[in-house]
């Protein structure tokens, strides 16, 4: 799966949408436990992948979904900004191919609302032409570096502190 490589931090409160997954058993603060990300689509649901939620379950080696949590409105993993949640129930697509990655979309119910951050805005019918090869569109997510790490995570390359929320522009392909 490809990864993005830099990009700019992001001011506070700029993308409140975006959330970050989180597991508890993952690791003792916020930073370490988040995993995936995803966006906030209604003040109850949160849209994300399948393959960031297909391991969370009742089944024997599953992460129980009383350990997920889902932030959002942080620009900062490691700050206390935004609002956090419980998730309730998730649903993933009854086409979703972990082979070939096809039909990865799954949502997140919270049990609780978020409040004061606006979902972000979903494409609707009619506006194709932002689906088409060479549009510029704007990814969002969390640093999370290997490489040029000090021990207190600041990132010698970006000069940003490991769980800054990033952008970068990228056109979309084919």
């Amino acid at each position: 799966m490809p990864k993005i490589v830099g990009g700019q931090p992001v001011p506070n409160g700029k993308y409140k949408f975006q959330a970050a997954l989180l597991a508890q058993s993952f690791g003792s603060n916020d930073f370490e436990r988040q995993y995936c990300g995803g966006s906030l689509i209604t003040p109850f649901e949160v849209l994300t992948a399948a393959h960031c939620v297909e391991f969370i379950g009742d089944e024997p080696g599953m992460v129980p979904l009383s350990d997920l949590r889902v932030v959002v409105g942080r620009t900062v993993l490691t700050s206390t900004q935004g609002q956090k949640r419980r998730a309730a129930a998730i649903d993933i697509h009854p086409r979703w191919d972990p082979v070939n990655f096809s039909f990865d979309v799954a949502v997140v119910h919270l049990a609780s609302p978020i409040n004061g951050i606006t979902p972000i805005m979903l494409v609707t019918p009619g506006v194709d032409a932002l689906e088409r090869p060479g549009t510029l569109a704007t990814v969002t997510g969390w640093l999370q570096s290997t490489t040029d790490r000090a021990a207190d995570g600041f990132d010698q390359t970006f000069g940003v502190i490991d769980g800054q929320h990033m952008r970068v522009t990228v056109a979309l392909r084919a």
